[in-house]
Parts: structure tokens; sequence; C-alpha cells
């Protein structure tokens, strides 16, 4: 992956870090990675090993179950790979942060600038609120956080 040049690029993370709000694993194509790090050896990748062979059970019972043949089409990840979201999230700000991005955490984007039409950049979420909604001795109000350019990302 290249750097990002002159171009600045903010991330907003609500998370204390990229990743703390990611609580499953899931199994991935390679295909995204390859692209995003061509030449790097899947070795290198964040993962728990590749999918080497499927199958899957059809429980009738506690102590009763029978295979499904052949693998359902959803269940065949042979050639994928095992990953945990928030370590692959992690992993993935890190990377950004080298080619120079800045990564803000605790930052929640709370609503979209809007100009003339168009989206201007995003202002955050105020920080130190009680749970009852009233500022705490650590207030901060969100601030406006203005860009050329803005890409909304949720989930």
């Amino acid at each position: 992956m290249q750097s990002l040049g002159e171009v600045p690029v903010a991330v907003i993370e609500k998370g204390k870090f990229c990743g703390a709000h990611n609580l499953s694993g899931a199994v991935m194509r390679p295909s995204g990675l390859a692209d995003l790090f061509p030449g790097m050896d899947p070795s290198e990748w964040p993962t728990y090993g590749k999918v080497e062979k499927d199958s899957v059970y059809w429980m009738r019972s506690q102590t009763s179950a029978f295979q499904l043949r052949p693998t359902p089409p959803t269940f065949r990840n042979h050639g994928n790979y095992v990953v945990s979201v928030s370590e692959l999230s992690r992993w993935l700000a890190q990377k950004a942060e080298e080619m120079g991005a800045y990564i803000l955490t605790e930052t929640a984007g709370q609503q979209l600038l809007i100009t003339d039409g168009a989206v201007r950049g995003v202002h955050s979420g105020d920080k130190g609120r009680g749970k009852d909604g009233e500022p705490s001795g650590n207030f901060e109000p969100g601030v406006d956080i203005v860009a050329k350019a803005t890409v909304l990302a949720d989930g």
C-alpha cells in the first residue's frame, strides 16, 4: 500500500482504540487484504490461519448428528482466513497510521456538517457527560471536523 502523500486523512473512532467495539470473529476472503497490501505474505496478516477443511453437521439431539454432504455453499470457506474482527481493526489502524493517517479515538461522529447541500465534515459528540446527560468535571464539547471529503462508515 502506498503512503497517503499530501492529503491528510483522519479516522474518527468512538472506542478507546480501533476495534474496541468489534466483538466477533469472522471468516474473511483474502482478496481484500491482498489488494490493500500487494506483495505482503499472508503469514503477516493478523489471522488465526487459513481454512483448510469444511464440514457441517446437523445436530438431531445432544448425542446424535449427521454430516451434511456436500457442504452447503454458504458454509464453504476453504481458502479463506479466520480472524478476530477486533484484532484486524487494530492492525489496519496501525497500518493506516504508518502511512500517515490520524486516528482520533474516543471521538463519535454525532452529526454531518452540511452546507449548500454538500457534506463538509462531521460534528463530534460531547465528551465527559454523566449518566444523567449533564456535563461532568472533565466535560469537553463536541467539535466540527471539516473535510474536503467525508466517508461515513459504521459497523
